[in-house]
């Protein structure tokens, strides 16, 4: 068996420790934060959140508001971000922000799969991602969650990933 020279046994074992360092830093993880969480601000701060527990929700519940004003802002670190929601039977939307770019995304929110139910009612399609941005620069980003004048009633924050 040949035997390297220690220097080059001393750099095969750093390029080694450096590789594994680069492969740990390239490591992606999701992480969803639910409508819940603390690091999601709302404003006006009386949206309001569900007070039932129903399966179809993410973590159970969600933040609900019928107000032009309401929007709600999620910072987060990474290179994506996806949006989570529920589907109903009426008009519920959300117009999305990313780092502060204009103009907004309409995400429609609406079942309509079902009858439009202009009474209002329980979500009908379980939580799922309903609109992703990718391939963003590992870093600080933004995503505001705003009520879609005119094209909803409702704007709902149920989570984030």
């Amino acid at each position: 068996m040949t035997s390297f020279p220690l220097p080059l046994r001393l750099l095969i074992l750093a390029l080694s420790f450096e590789i594994q360092a680069v492969l740990a830093v390239t490591t992606i993880t999701n992480v969803t934060v639910d409508d819940q969480d603390p690091a999601i601000l709302y404003s006006p701060e009386d949206w309001n959140t569900t007070e039932a527990y129903n399966s179809l929700d993410y973590g159970g519940y969600h933040h609900l508001s019928g107000q032009s004003s309401a929007f709600a802002i999620f910072n987060f670190t990474g290179v994506a971000i996806y949006f989570l929601s529920p589907l109903w039977p009426y008009a519920v939307g959300a117009r999305l922000v990313l780092d502060g770019q204009i103009p907004p995304v309409f995400v429609d929110l609406q079942d309509h799969s079902q009858p439009v139910n202009s009474t209002g009612g329980a979500e009908t399609v379980s939580s799922a991602v309903v609109w992703g941005f990718e391939n963003l620069t590992l870093g600080n980003h933004s995503l505001q969650v705003e009520f879609a004048q005119g094209q909803s009633q409702y704007v709902v924050v149920d989570a984030f990933m």
